[in-house]
């Protein structure tokens, strides 16, 4: 993935402002305006820094293809409702800009 602030990632949940995300000394994310919603802010920080670490792991995970049907969701037998391989492919094109 390019374009984006390569990580790791780090969260630190008690900044004076509220939760920031960075990478060494840059700013990824910042919750500055968090209003009051503090456990909030915080999970979405940790969230949003588990975020490269979260990409590169499904990436991974599409290399080894679908364990439920091998490939083939629709056709098999049982089906399968939401095959984990193209959920996993749907959330790369989201977070890399290749979604519709």
């Amino acid at each position: 993935m390019s374009g984006n602030t390569p990580g790791p990632w780090v969260a630190d949940l008690d900044a004076q402002w509220g939760p920031c995300v960075y990478r060494d000394d840059a700013i990824v994310a910042d919750y500055s305006m968090w209003d009051g919603h503090r456990e909030e802010a915080r999970a979405n920080a940790r969230l949003i820094a588990a975020a490269p670490d979260l990409l590169e792991a499904l990436t991974d995970l599409l290399g080894y293809g679908c364990p439920a049907c091998n490939g083939d969701c629709g056709g098999a037998n049982p089906p399968v409702p939401s095959c984990p391989t193209r959920t996993a492919a749907a959330a790369i094109a989201k977070a890399t800009g290749d979604a519709p």
